[in-house]
């Protein structure tokens, strides 16, 4: 009979151990998996950001920005030739014909949009906002130069339209670009 009582004790005693031990390796596995998931939950945002790189150095957008970029040179080169001007960037007058004449309307829509979906990306958390300004802040300011035009755009679109984030995203990314 006295061998049952130390059995008891040995077994408590063995419990015990087990039970520290349990909740070590368990703390230490939530950790690990805690982290696993940090750094999955970051990649994941930098993949989307990447989805959107794609997406924006490819047919249709990557035309859209080119088109842009080749009506301006366009109109710059035959304004020059006719009025030996060099920086007719300050002219409203210019860049509205250019748009005008080259049909860029719906070219500036377009990347407009990009950069609005861009920017939900973004301020939601779903995309990665270091990413994001790292690879489009430059981009987005490259696009709006010449179009000094288009903030008063931007508010025709929201009133005539009725929606009040068009070009938000786009000025979003160029202005963050000039302050970085």
């Amino acid at each position: 009979m006295t061998d049952q009582p130390n059995h008891k004790n040995l077994s408590d005693r063995i419990l015990s151990w087990v039970t520290v031990i349990s909740l070590i390796v368990g703390g230490v596995w939530a950790g690990l998996e805690y982290r696993a998931n940090q750094k999955t939950s970051i990649n994941d945002k930098i993949i989307q950001v990447l989805a959107f790189v794609e997406r924006y150095n490819r047919d249709p957008i990557q035309r859209y920005r080119d088109n842009k970029v080749k009506a301006f040179a366009a109109s710059y080169k035959s304004l020059s030739e006719k009025t030996g001007k060099r920086n007719p960037d300050d002219n409203l007058k210019f860049q509205r014909d250019t748009v005008a004449n080259f049909n860029l309307r719906f070219e500036i829509d377009n990347v407009t949009s990009f950069y609005d979906e861009l920017y939900v990306c973004v301020d939601s958390g779903i995309c990665d906002e270091e990413t994001a300004h790292r690879f489009f802040g430059k981009h987005a300011l490259d696009f709006t130069w010449g179009l000094q035009f288009y903030i008063p755009y931007v508010k025709e679109i929201r009133e005539r339209r009725g929606v009040t984030g068009y070009g938000e995203g786009l000025m979003y990314f160029a202005d963050a670009y000039t302050k970085r």
